[in-house]
């Protein structure tokens, strides 16, 4: 299923065509290089990048200001990207419910997304790194989901079900 059959766009004609020539295209490309065995930090970072694109060209959050302090002066600016990408996983990823959404979104955000997207997956510090597999989540579907992030022994852990097969030989366990 592709976003364009998820959502009826039908009262938003340019949001429809846009979702059905940008989104589905990248969409489906993901989708299909998760079946396959291996392209891991390819797959992450493709969407990363995809959240990334929707939370600038679609999301519009509620609130679109923060307030910061400068120099000991506060003052109103403009939600940055980082702000975007990590409110639009707080309010649309599929969370189990209890779990910490502001606090993962930070984490897919900053152990994940901006070492992938500015470091070579490679965090400030040379000693951490990325790792990523695919497993899968069960038999009767192929829809893809992260499952868990996690930053353990200088090491970004990130998990996420496919219907394809579990990849890494260093991936202790595949959720279910």
């Amino acid at each position: 299923m592709t976003p364009a059959e998820l959502i009826d766009f039908k009262d938003w004609p340019k949001v429809e065509k846009f979702v059905k020539e940008r989104i589905s295209m990248q969409y489906e490309d993901l989708r299909n290089l998760m079946q396959e065995r291996g392209f891991n930090l390819l797959a992450v970072a493709g969407l990363c990048d995809l959240v990334s694109g929707l939370s600038v060209s679609l999301y519009k959050p509620a609130v679109t200001t923060k307030r910061i302090v400068t120099c000991g002066k506060r003052k109103q600016v403009d939600l940055g990207t980082g702000d975007l990408f990590k409110l639009l996983l707080e309010a649309y990823y599929p969370w189990q419910k209890g779990e910490r959404r502001k606090r993962k979104s930070d984490i897919i955000y900053k152990f994940v997304r901006n070492p992938l997207a500015h470091s070579l997956g490679m965090g400030k510090k040379s000693d951490r790194s990325i790792e990523a597999a695919k497993c899968k989540k069960d038999k009767g579907n192929n829809e893809v989901a992260w499952t868990k992030a996690s930053r353990t022994n200088n090491m970004t852990k990130l998990s996420f079900a496919s219907a394809g097969p579990c990849s890494s030989s260093r991936h202790e366990s595949c959720p279910a």
